[in-house]
């Protein structure tokens, strides 16, 4: 019933914020003070629902803390062993590629020869035109694909996807740089305006934030 009660109260605010428009000194007054009812609300929002939360954080924490303990010796596992199943994979696909490349050279040899051997024919038939069209013409062996020697295992597959690291920084495009915001607003409110000649490129403002709050 609580908690209904400060719902209710709660969804009544944004009608009468939507009233209020601030003209003068007393319409400025009646938004303040409806700004101290918001804070009161939440307030008790907060000795509400502060207890359940920490509650069910608490519980939350707790059984995401066992499950960790529990899957830890798992990760460490996973940690290990598929490093090498990805390694022992791209070491198969490069023997299979380099073999795929050796055979390919051997069709193309082959078909190279056997034209060759086809245009002397025609040359000593007398067919000079069609023997030197043949050389000329472009060597086409059939590609060879040799299928992978990895066998299939359910359950288990794998992608190739690229990734980085950093070579040098000094050579990184500065749009590819980012602007270090927790330093610099470190710094801003610091130095306020001056932050300007410090860390350069920048506009510094001041912008007003409303509190609002009982003593």
């Amino acid at each position: 019933m609580e908690t209904i009660e400060i719902e209710n109260k709660a969804m009544s605010v944004p009608f009468r914020a939507k009233a209020i428009l601030i003209t003068d000194n007393e319409t400025y007054i009646a938004a303040t003070e409806l700004l101290m009812a918001i804070k009161d609300i939440r307030k008790e929002i907060d000795e509400t629902f502060g207890p359940i939360i920490s509650k069910a954080f608490a519980v939350h924490k707790e059984a995401v803390g066992q499950k960790k303990k529990v899957e830890a010796p798992l990760v460490e596992a996973e940690g290990i062993i598929k490093p090498r199943i990805g390694s022992y994979l791209a070491e198969q696909e490069q023997i299979r590629l380099t073999e795929e490349r050796r055979l390919q050279e051997e069709a193309r040899k082959r078909a190279e020869e056997e034209q060759l051997a086809e245009a002397v024919a025609l040359e000593a038939s007398g067919e000079s035109v069609a023997a030197e069209a043949l050389i000329q013409a472009p060597i086409a062996p059939p590609p060879v694909i040799l299928p992978k020697s990895v066998p299939k295992v359910s359950g288990v597959s794998s992608r190739k996807g690229w990734k980085w690291r950093l070579k040098d920084p000094s050579k990184v495009k500065r749009e590819f740089l980012m602007v270090d915001e927790v330093k610099i607003n470190s710094i801003v409110r610091s130095l306020g305006k001056n932050a300007e000649e410090v860390v350069c490129g920048i506009e510094c403002y001041e912008e007003t934030t409303i509190l609002a709050g009982r003593k």
